[in-house]
């Protein structure tokens, strides 16, 4: 079982636009300040430093962030790479209608993943 952070939406662009919610809340997680969902950006870099992006790409380096094709093929990747059979999708959105979108485009890209499992033989 892994976890991660997962936003999908109908383009890449519209979900990295999401995505900067997240991002700002691990940003004043790290700053000491308070961190309520705040609605999403353009762009973070007039709120960063280097220093600070560095901190929350670590910190959110294996969300999976885009389109359908591209969060499907990030899941596939994740499911690959860590055998898992379960994901736990988080989702952080300021609009709670994206966050249900979101849900609701990953479950139809989860239903449409092949998990291959292997059973052992007892002997």
């Amino acid at each position: 079982m892994v976890a991660v952070q997962v936003i999908a939406a109908e383009t890449d662009a519209a979900a990295r636009r999401l995505f900067t919610t997240p991002q700002q809340r691990f940003l004043r997680l790290i700053r000491n300040q308070p961190v309520e969902l705040l609605p999403p950006l353009d762009s973070m870099e007039p709120l960063w430093s280097d220093l600070e992006r560095a901190a929350v790409q670590n910190r959110l380096g294996a969300a999976i962030v885009g389109s359908n094709a591209t969060v499907q093929a990030g899941l596939e990747k994740l499911v690959h790479d860590t055998d898992a059979t379960e994901v736990i999708v988080v989702t952080d959105t300021y609009e709670p209608a994206d966050r249900l979108e979101s849900y609701r485009r990953v479950a139809s890209i989860a239903a449409m993943i092949e998990v291959k499992t292997t059973v052992a033989a007892g002997g």
